[in-house]
């Protein structure tokens, strides 16, 4: 993802957790800001209104799991 775009800012109707895979990713879920980096695994609960951002000075990627 580009470094300077940020996604999102959306709910979704199930829970998700994103886990960093390389770089760093800053993540704003329900007003409260996190930063992932690898290895790292945040949970979104459903309906939690959130964004994503690209931090890192490169690439950023980051798996996502549905429940």
């Amino acid at each position: 993802m580009d470094q300077l775009i940020e996604r999102g800012k959306f709910p979704q109707p199930v829970d998700r957790r994103a886990v960093a895979a390389e770089g760093c990713l800053e993540l704003v879920i329900g007003g409260r800001r996190f930063r992932a980096r690898p290895g790292d695994q945040v949970f979104i609960p459903k309906g939690a209104v959130h964004s994503l951002k690209n931090v890192h000075h490169a690439t950023t990627r980051w798996l996502y799991g549905y429940d």
